[in-house]
């Protein structure tokens, strides 16, 4: 079975979550906190830049969000998540692309007030 080590608050996690439902494979779901990975040894073995998410099968590892999208879907190929027409697999790519890089990446910094920090009334 497939593990995948994320957080839950991680719109990286949050997109391999979503790709495991929507092609319907069992997982099992593992709450890694990313602020201990870089000095945790054990996860550099497993994840290169001690990031999270990151997907354990048959005793192997493998990391960042894009190549687990692509190992997914060349390990199960039914219920495919991206169009093996070339331009529609490119748009795909495309619009995954502009949310990363122009909208995910300026809400980042954003994070530990919205998710982290408690406010008091």
């Amino acid at each position: 079975m497939i593990k995948l080590h994320g957080l839950s608050v991680s719109n990286y996690s949050s997109m391999v979550k979503f790709a495991l439902l929507e092609k319907k494979i069992d997982y099992e779901w593992v709450e890694t906190n990313p602020f201990s990975l870089s000095k945790d040894e054990k996860i550099l073995e497993k994840t290169t830049l001690g990031a999270v998410p990151y997907l354990e099968h048959d005793g192997k590892f493998l990391s960042e969000t894009f190549a687990i999208f692509e190992f997914l879907e060349k390990k199960f190929p039914h219920n495919r998540l991206i169009s093996e027409d070339p331009i529609e697999a490119s748009r795909t790519v495309e619009v995954m692309k502009i949310l990363e890089l122009y909208i995910e990446h300026q809400a980042r910094p954003f994070y530990p007030f919205v998710f982290l920090v408690r406010k008091t009334l």
